[in-house]
């Protein structure tokens, strides 16, 4: 998840609230990438599956696989999937 650098402190302030962790990365200087999770043993399987995927973000099965991991049901997997046909050519023979 994507969000302005304004609010890490608002961000970081209802993760404890909550009792969440949270993985930070700069992405500019003003946009922040974050991964908000409950359990320990998160970033482990995280790292291995970004390893994996490594520049490849916009495969079909790149998509699937991380929205799984991240327990998005397969509706909202397809939902992602058919606004990324519209931006990009590789998904068009899909639908």
């Amino acid at each position: 998840m994507g969000f302005h650098k304004r609010h890490v402190k608002m961000i970081y302030e209802l993760i404890e609230e909550y009792g969440l962790r949270i993985i930070l990365e700069n992405k500019s200087e003003e946009f922040v990438d974050a991964v908000i999770y409950k359990y320990d043993y998160v970033p482990i399987p995280l790292q291995e599956l970004r390893a994996w995927i490594g520049d490849k973000t916009d495969t079909v099965l790149n998509i699937w696989m991380s929205g799984k991991f991240f327990g998005y049901s397969d509706y909202e997997i397809g939902r992602l999937i058919k606004e990324r046909k519209a931006q990009n050519d590789i998904f068009k023979e899909l639908f």
